[in-house]
Order: structure tokens, then sequence, then C-alpha cells
């Protein structure tokens, strides 16, 4: 709300991010999220492509790795909420890569307050890798 001398004008709520489609959007959109990767440390490596965001750890110990990607995660979150980030609990989840013996059963991972879906592949710039670490390319196509 704003006011010019005796009148003041209606409250509007603020909403946070930029407009979709403008030619600032995407310059202003990666200077916004850039920080994020302040919230990770080793062992825990990340990537970060335009809009896509994801961070990974290898390890012998699940149960520590698990540990370690929940404190990243609670970091995360607390940064999110701080820069008025979202993520989307449709578009995050958790694959456990694992070449073999079976999959350990492990407490589920949270961000910003949801669970995150374990699934068993995931995609990377158009690459779909399965739990055991094959790879299917995207399809050819023809120019």
């Amino acid at each position: 709300m704003f006011r010019i001398q005796n009148k003041n004008s209606s409250p509007l709520p603020i909403q946070n991010g930029v407009p979709q489609g403008d030619v600032f959007s995407v310059p202003l959109f990666l200077i916004a999220i850039n920080d994020i990767t302040k919230n990770v440390y080793f062992p825990i490596t990340q990537r970060l492509f335009d809009d896509d965001y994801n961070i990974s750890i290898r390890s012998s110990h699940p149960n520590g790795a698990h540990r370690l990607l929940q404190k990243t995660l609670n970091k995360i979150s607390t940064w999110a909420s701080k820069n008025g980030f979202r993520f989307s609990s449709l578009k995050t989840y958790l694959v456990i890569f694992k070449r073999r013996n079976p999959i350990p059963s492990l407490e589920p991972l949270f961000l910003q307050n949801f669970q995150i879906s374990l699934r068993d592949s995931a995609k990377l710039l158009s690459i779909l890798f399965d739990q055991k670490l094959t790879c299917t390319p995207p399809p050819y196509q023809k120019s």
C-alpha cells in the first residue's frame, strides 16, 4: 500500500518471481538461484543447469549418506524459504543408484516439509539413468 497526499491505495499482495516470457526473466532467475550452491559441501556434489538443480552423493555407507543428504536438504529448505523459492514436490525425487546388492530400506527424505518420492530412474539432460546406472540416450532425430 502507498500514500499520496491524503489518499491511500488499496493493499496488494507482493509476489516473488519474475514475469514469464520477459526478456530479463531468465538472467534474473539465474542470478537469484545461483546462491543455492553455497549450501552444499563435499562429499555431496551438485549440478545447476538453468532451472534444474540436483545434488548427489557417492558412498558405500547408505545410512551416513542419507544423514548428509537430509542435512543438506534442510539447509536448502532454509535458503529457499529465506529467498522466496518453492520446490515442486512433483519434480523433486530421489533415485538410489546401485549396481549390486538390493537397495537398502531408508527413512524418507524431506524438502520444504514435503516427502521426497523414490523413483527407479532419473532423467538428466535428456538421458535416462536407471538404478543400475545403465542409460538410455535420447532418440535420434533427423534434422
